[in-house]
Order: structure tokens, then C-alpha cells, then sequence
């Protein structure tokens, strides 16, 4: 190693460091890819750095390589033994040494815990920063996703820990200090509007995928000869190559008949006041506009909530339904915006036949400025205003510079993804000590997926405010309680009209459930992100929160009484469903004797 106590570092044109986080199942697959970049034709304009952070529990840190470092300082190792890793490493001023037996050789430097992932990857860029300098760096991740509202990107399994995405930026802001002209991301789940924004600054161009990576998905050699064959090209003609080469690798799993996309971002066109950033803000804003409420709890235009969730439906998925193609969800709120158009041009031309001059060709714009004089309508019209502009932008500023698909399963991808659940998500919850709490804590607050999403920036009102929209949605979908059996009739105004059945419904009771049991209360069915919104908990619908009864045991609730432990049947429960039926039977719940409820709408 390069003597720097006197201030001297390494200089090249590029330096490019490989953070393999293989303190999990993927160590093996670490060393294989230090392996493959121990391959590499030596360049001294072009260094690589590499820490592989081990899932062996002893040391207390990665291990640091300088590929093809014997071949620049010769006389160390590389004239004596003819192993090309072993020669490469460098000291990383923590421990690694396991313990022995045998008389101490010395003392080692740094900690003598194991450090987190935070920290260990905070470690080697502050090691990188002191050691080397170059005109342009490169940093290629690889280990677990995902980044955004999750609890696995480049986690660890000892000591249990992993990322979350402010984290990573404020690690890479505070201890690396330059600018990354090239962020690869060998994990999956990354290429996310979310990623982009919070990065935004720190990093100039990403390749990485909006799905699921493969582990031996990316020709690390490949990568690193082609910034040393390319070196002096601009940056994002040279992303532009590195991308092909994953292409052509990843081309080849179609043999097993694999899907993949990746794609280059330009992480410059991602600023709180840039136009795609923007643009995407006011798509927000038009769709919570048309996923709004009325004072009685129902929606004000259900055709909105319709459209949105017939785009989502069909939009391009990712990682169990958790999120979506950003230009492919936009794409398709247009297309459903125009059918709704369609539809209503096509009944307005047969119910006015006779009314239409045959000769004109205004008839179908006609109806068209007509039809948006209906409050419904407009409030499409500024959706689909806002989507376009999204795809305008998209297009016009090269957001996405050069992107591809294998296979047919994600050709709908164009490169950057935006967090979309379905539902409110539940899990992955996270744990972190309580303030205070020391070393070793003993108390721990756990924090839910979604009010982690809301730290982000991207989800913050001044940048995409999206998390706002998200809220909108899910309380637009959300299903209302069922309360009574329906019979339904023949109406003069709808097809059919639901009644309810007067069997004796009993009254609804407000139950105070403050227990709990040994279930884990998890559901009896797949372990995927669910699609249909019903209350899954103790959530309600906003028209259900105006027929809500009494919660008792919350400070400043009423005390349970005689009259308000049960209500008629139209009221619900807050605990997402109704105690009906055979099981009121079997509590004695007392029989409705109010008469037959009005009809359900």
C-alpha cells in the first residue's frame, strides 16, 4: 500500500469501487465476482477498489482488494506466491485477523465490535476518500434490495442490520465527499423515482433495474475493461456502453427463460425543481383532486377512483405488486382517460342522432366541449393533462438515456419505477433502539413501511408528494364494512336497487377489544402483496368513519353506557368488520327493532 501519511494518494482516471455485501447467503458469490475482476487487463489509468464485507462472524470488517495492485507495486508478494487475491489485499486499518492460540502478534487497530452495515460501508468510502483520488469515480454496488421501504438492501447478518435510502445518502454525502459520475446498482428494486430524487446531487447517471436482479446477473470483468477501453469518453456515453454489456450477459438467461430489464438514469434531470420532478408533483395533485371525499364519506367522482385503479391493474409490476413502470402507469391513465371520453362521445352521438347535422365533422368535438362542463370530467381531463406531460417530459429530456428488455414478462419497463402498493403495506416493520437506550438496548421502537416512505423526499409535498396521493388511494379503494344482507330489485333509475333483508339483523355493538393471543396474525394465504383493498385491520373506509360507534379505552373516548354499546344496523364497528349473523346469535346480541332500513345505495 501506497504510503499516504504524508498526504500522498494513488491518482488514475477513474477509480472504481465494488462494495460486495456478502455478510449474508451471497459470500460465496462475492468472492466469484472478486475473482472475475482479478481477470481483468491491468490499467494503472483505471483502479479498482473492492471491500468484501464477509458473513464469517470473527472479523471485525471487510476486507479490502486492490485489483491487480501486485502488478503496479511489485517485489511484495507477486514474485513469491502466485495467488493474484491474496497478493491484492490491503491493510483496511480495522481488523480482520481471527483469533488463536497462539501469542499475540500484535495489536490490532480500530474496534472490536463487529460494525453494521451502515458503518461498514461508511468505512470504506472514508478509506477510498484518504487513499485514492481520481478525475471520475465509479461505485458498483452489489448485495441485497430493496432500497426503497424495505429492510434488506445491503443488509447484514451480523450484527442483524441493513440501509435505508436517506441513510445511504447521507453515508455517501458525508463520508466519500465527491461527486459519483456512475452508480451501479447489482441490486434488485433500484431504479426508482424515490432512488433517483434522494440521490439526486451526489450521483450523475445509474444502471440498475426496477426488478429483480440476477446473482450472477452482471460481467464484472466485462464492466471494468470497458471503462478502461472507453476511459476518456463523457460519462454518459461511457454508461451507455457498460449497459450494453449487461445486455448482451443478461441475454443469455432467456435460456431459462428469464426476464430482465435494466436501464441508465440521468440523475440530473431529478432536483426538486426540475421539470420530470415537477411534473410527476402535479400528476399527484390532479389525481388526489379526483380521489377526493364528500362531508357524507362518499367519494366525489367514483369515475376517477375507476380509471386510477383500472391503470394501476394493468400497469407493469414489480417485486409482488409494489411497484410500477412510471411511464407505463402514466401511458395507461390516458389510454382510460380517452376511453371514458369515447364512451361518452359514442352516447351522446346516439342519443342526439337526429339533432347532429350529418354533414358536419365538429359533431364529435361538440360533444366533447360539452361533456366537460360535467365536473367528472374535468377532473379526468386534468389527470390525463397530467400524465401526458409526464411522457412529454420523459421523452423530451432523456430522463432515461438508454434502457432494455429481454423476455416478455417486463416489456412494459422504460426504466424508472414509483412505489405503488396496492394497500396500505404492513410489513417489512423496522426496529431501531429507542433514544437513549445505549450499547445495549433493551427497548426498541419499530416503524411501519409506509411511514418510513414518508421520510423520503420524493414523498414530501415540496418534491413528487406522493405520499399524499397514496393515502388518497387506498382510502378511495378501501371497501366499506359489510353491514346487512341485500335483496335486489328492478329500478326505475338503476338497473337493480339493494334492500336490505329484514331477518332480524342484530344490533351492532361497540366492542372494546383490548387483548390480544398467542397467534402470530398473519393470514392463511400466499405471503404476497394483496391487490384487493378491504379492511385487513382496524382501518375504515371514510364512508364508514361517519357510521362508526363509540371507541371506549382511547383517553378523551366516552365510557361505555347502556345506550352506546350497540347501535342499529347501518352502524359499524372500528374494528374493520361487523359481529352479524349466527355469531350475534350466539353473544345474544338483541334483534334490530328499528324496522326496515332505507335503502342501500
Amino acid at each position: 500500500m501506497a504510503d499516504t501519511t504524508n498526504g500522498n494518494k494513488k491518482h488514475s482516471d477513474w477509480l472504481i469501487m465494488v462494495y460486495l455485501a456478502g455478510d449474508n447467503n451471497l459470500s460465496a458469490t462475492s468472492i466469484a465476482f472478486l475473482q472475475n475482476l482479478e481477470a481483468v487487463k491491468h490499467d494503472k489509468k483505471v483502479r479498482v477498489l473492492a471491500a468484501f464485507d464477509s458473513a464469517t462472524p470473527i472479523p471485525k470488517g471487510a476486507r479490502y482488494v486492490e485489483i491487480n495492485r501486485d502488478a503496479d507495486e511489485p517485489g511484495a508478494f507477486g514474485q513469491k506466491i502466485d495467488w493474484p487475491l491474496h497478493n491484492d489485499l490491503v491493510t483496511p486499518g480495522h481488523i480482520v485477523v481471527s483469533p488463536d492460540f497462539c501469542a499475540p502478534l500484535g495489536s490490532a487497530r480500530g474496534p472490536a465490535s463487529e460494525p453494521t452495515a451502515a458503518e461498514s460501508l461508511a468505512r470504506f468510502f472514508d478509506f477510498a476518500r484518504t487513499h485514492y483520488e481520481a478525475k471520475r469515480y465509479m461505485l458498483i454496488l452489489f448485495g441485497h434490495g430493496t432500497l426503497v421501504a424495505g429492510n434488506t438492501f445491503l443488509t447484514d447478518t451480523s450484527p442483524p442490520s441493513f440501509l435505508k435510502l436517506d441513510v445511504f445518502a447521507n453515508i455517501l454525502r458525508d463520508h466519500f465527499r465527491q461527486k459519483i459520475d456512475i452508480l451501479g446498482f447489482d441490486n434488485c428494486v433500484m431504479n426508482g423515482i424515490e432512488t433517483a430524487t434522494q440521490l439526486w446531487g451526489l450521483v450523475d447517471y445509474t444502471i440498475g433495474s426496477q426488478g429483480l436482479m440476477l446473482a450472477l446477473g452482471w460481467p464484472f470483468r466485462k464492466i471494468i475493461e470497458t471503462v478502461s477501453e472507453n476511459r476518456d469518453l463523457d460519462t454518459k456515453r461511457l454508461v451507455e456502453k457498460i449497459l450494453r454489456v449487461c445486455a448482451r450477459n443478461l441475454l443469455d438467461f432467456t435460456l431459462m427463460e428469464r426476464s430482465s430489464e435494466q436501464a441508465v438514469c440521468d440523475l440530473t434531470n431529478f432536483g426538486p425543481n426540475d421539470k420530470f420532478v415537477s411534473a410527476v408533483h402535479e400528476l399527484s395533485q390532479a389525481l388526489q383532486a379526483g380521489l377526493a371525499f364528500q362531508q357524507n364519506g362518499e367519494l366525489s367522482f367514483p369515475i376517477v377512483r375507476d380509471v386510477v385503479r383500472q391503470a394501476r391493474l394493468e400497469a407493469q409490476a414489480y417485486f409482488s405488486e409494489t411497484f410500477v413502470d412510471l411511464y407505463d402507469f402514466c401511458e395507461l391513465l390516458v389510454l382510460r382517460c380517452n376511453d371514458v371520453l369515447g364512451n361518452l362521445n359514442s352516447l351522446v352521438a346516439k342519443l342526439f342522432v337526429d339533432s347532429i347535422p350529418k354533414t358536419t365533422s365538429e359533431a364529435t368535438s361538440s360533444s366533447k366541449r360539452f361533456l366537460l362542463d360535467w365536473p367528472d370530467l374535468q377532473k379526468v381531463k386534468k389527470i390525463a393533462d397530467a400524465a401526458w406531460q409526464v411522457l412529454d417530459i420523459f421523452r423530451r429530456e432523456k430522463i432515461v438515456p438508454r434502457a432494455y428488455y429481454v423476455c416478455p414478462q417486463l416489456q412494459y419497463s422504460h426504466g424508472v419505477s414509483i412505489y405503488f402498493p396496492w394497500t396500505l403495506p404492513e410489513g417489512p416493520i423496522t426496529f431501531t433502539p429507542a433514544p437513549g437506550s445505549g450499547p445495549k438496548p433493551t427497548n426498541f421502537e419499530f416503524t411501519a413501511p409506509f411511514d418510513v416512505y414518508k421520510g423520503y423526499l420524493f414523498a414530501k409535498a415540496e418534491y413528487g408528494d406522493w405520499a399524499a396521493f397514496l393515502e388518497a388511494f387506498f382510502r378511495a379503494t378501501l371497501r366499506n364494512v359489510r353491514q346487512v344482507e341485500l335483496d335486489y330489485r328492478e329500478d326505475a333509475n338503476v338497473f337493480f336497487k339493494g334492500f336490505p333483508i329484514n331477518d332480524g339483523e342484530r344490533e351492532v355493538p361497540a366492542v372494546d377489544l383490548q387483548k390480544t393471543d398467542s397467534d402470530t396474525g398473519e393470514e392463511d394465504e400466499c405471503n404476497c402483496t394483496p391487490i384487493k383493498n378491504y379492511p385487513r385491520r382496524f382501518y375504515l373506509s371514510p364512508a364508514d368513519c361517519m357510521r362508526r360507534l363509540p371507541v371506549f379505552g382511547l383517553p378523551g373516548s366516552p365510557a361505555p353506557s347502556v345506550t352506546n354499546v350497540t347501535g342499529p344496523t347501518g352502524k359499524v364497528s372500528y374494528l374493520g368488520w361487523n359481529i352479524r349473523g349466527l355469531v350475534a346469535e350466539i353473544l345474544g346480541l338483541p334483534a334490530n327493532k328499528t324496522g326496515e332500513p332505507p335503502p342501500v345505495k
